[in-house]
C-alpha cells in the first residue's frame, strides 16, 4: 500500500519491545530509505552485526542508497546503541516516570529532584533536563522521532522536550496530570484531579 511513514511507525514500535530484531531493524533501514531519510537509513543499518543474515542485503542497501556505514571490524569494535543486558539501575532519586527512544537510551523522571536523566546503553549517565519549568515529573513518554512529553504533576501541565533539550508547556490547566500515553500523534494524558484523561494532538 505504499504507506511508509505508518509502517515506519509500527515497526519501531515492534523494535522497541526487541532490539535485537534485526529483520525489523533492516525493514526500518528500507522504509527511512523509500522515505529519503537516508541518514536514518545509515543508522539503522549500521546496528546489523556481520554474523547476521540481514547484514549483507543491508549492505547491498547502503550501497544502493550510496551510505556510508561502519566496516564490520568498526563494528565489532563499537558498542552497539542497542542495550543487551539484563540487571538493575540503582542509586536514582525517587524515579518514577521511563521512557525510551529508539537508540536504546533510557529516560528517567526524578519527582523530587525535579530532573530527569538519561541512561544510554553502557550505562553511562547524564542529566537531559533540568529546568525551571519541571515540577514534579511524574510519567514520561516518547514520539518516534525523539520528543520526550513529561507530566508535570505539581504545575498542572505538560512538557514537550526536543531531542535537542528544547522544552515547552505542551498542554496547560490541567489537575494533576498523571499517566501519558503516545499513539501516533496523538497524546493522551491521565488527570487524576479531574477524574479524566485529555487527548492532545501532537505536532513532531
Amino acid at each position: 500500500m505504499k504507506n511508509y511513514s505508518e509502517a515506519t511507525t509500527v515497526f519501531k514500535q515492534i523494535y522497541l519491545r526487541n532490539p535485537n530484531d534485526y529483520e525489523v531493524i533492516y525493514k526500518l533501514a528500507n522504509l527511512a530509505a523509500k522515505l529519503e531519510d537516508y541518514t536514518k537509513a545509515g543508522e539503522y543499518i549500521a546496528l546489523i552485526p556481520p554474523s547476521n543474515e540481514y547484514y549483507k542485503p543491508a549492505c547491498e542497501l547502503a550501497e544502493s542508497i550510496k551510505v556510508n556505514i561502519m566496516t564490520p571490524a568498526k563494528q565489532q569494535n563499537t558498542k552497539s546503541k542497542i542495550a543487551t543486558q539484563t540487571g538493575i539501575y540503582e542509586n536514582i532519586i525517587s524515579p518514577t516516570g521511563i521512557t525510551t527512544d529508539s537508540y536504546g537510551n533510557i529516560y528517567v523522571a526524578t519527582f523530587s529532584d525535579n530532573s530527569i536523566i538519561k541512561i544510554t546503553p553502557n550505562n553511562n549517565r547524564q542529566v537531559f533536563l533540568k529546568s525551571e519549568l519541571v515540577h514534579g515529573p511524574i510519567s514520561l513518554a516518547s514520539d518516534e522521532v525523539g520528543n520526550i512529553y513529561v507530566a508535570n504533576y505539581s504545575d498542572n501541565n505538560v512538557l514537550k522536550v526536543t531531542p535537542q533539550g528544547t522544552v515547552s508547556v505542551l498542554v496547560d490547566r490541567l489537575d494533576k496530570p498523571y499517566g501519558l500515553h503516545v499513539n501516533g500523534n496523538m497524546l493522551f494524558i491521565t488527570c487524576q484531579g479531574s477524574h479524566s484523561i485529555y487527548r492532545q494532538k501532537i505536532n513532531r
